[in-house]
């Protein structure tokens, strides 16, 4: 829209499951743009809302969205919707989806954008293109853009262990303060040999206590 000229009369919706996460988005999105919340980017949830005149970017959770399309079936002033995390299924989800297939008929420039890093995108992809009697959409045009990433690897410790290792320490007074000398560790590689040596003791004491089996036994 920026590139055809048209930026400032775009209004985009962006909708997520739970409210901390509309609130939270819209925080961390005007932050970036060196705005105050309220201004062009703003939230809307179930009572609470920061928005103005101004606002062309709006977070707000899937029953907002609902309630809007109460009173403005086509949303004929919204440019683009974007339902984020569109793979949590739910009531309201599903109904958001129909609905938004009505508006699509009623207004063909709207623009839906779907999210999600694990749902089945051909099945979304059929649902908007095949045409329904409650819909009546024909001829509409569907693009699915994937973005490449990877699962970061994950390994489990003990909080206290890390505590010890890291020498962190919440203040010499505080009810949780640790009264003994902690042992600075030189570098990410001496953290993480003496982790696993931890990992290996308690894994062991576990066996021992027969809370746990040993690999080798199994």
């Amino acid at each position: 829209e920026i590139a055809a000229g048209r930026g400032g009369e775009t209004n985009i919706i962006v909708t997520q499951p739970r409210r901390i996460s509309a609130i939270g988005l819209a925080e961390r999105v005007a932050a970036e743009r060196v705005e105050k919340c309220g201004d062009v980017v703003g939230y809307s949830v179930r009572l609470e809302s920061k928005q103005s005149a101004k606002t062309r970017l709006l977070f707000c959770t899937t029953g907002v969205l609902l309630r809007r399309l109460l009173s403005d079936p086509t949303l004929e002033n919204t440019t683009h919707v974007v339902l984020d995390e569109v793979h949590e299924r739910s009531v309201d989800s599903d109904l958001l989806l129909l609905l938004l297939r009505r508006v699509i008929a009623k207004n063909p420039k709207i623009r839906i954008v779907l999210m999600s890093a694990t749902a089945d995108a051909d099945l979304f992809d059929e649902y908007f293109k095949h045409p329904t009697a409650v819909s009546a959409v024909n001829g509409v045009t569907t693009t699915q853009v994937h973005i490449a990433g990877f699962t970061h690897p994950v390994r489990e410790y003990f909080l206290e262990d890390v505590y010890e290792m890291t020498g962190y320490s919440v203040g010499k007074t505080g009810p949780y303060a640790k009264r003994k000398q902690i042992k600075r560790v030189k570098s990410n590689a001496d953290v993480e040999a003496a982790l696993a040596e931890k990992a290996a003791q308690r894994k062991a004491e576990r066996v021992a206590l027969g809370l746990e089996q040993n690999e080798d036994d199994e």
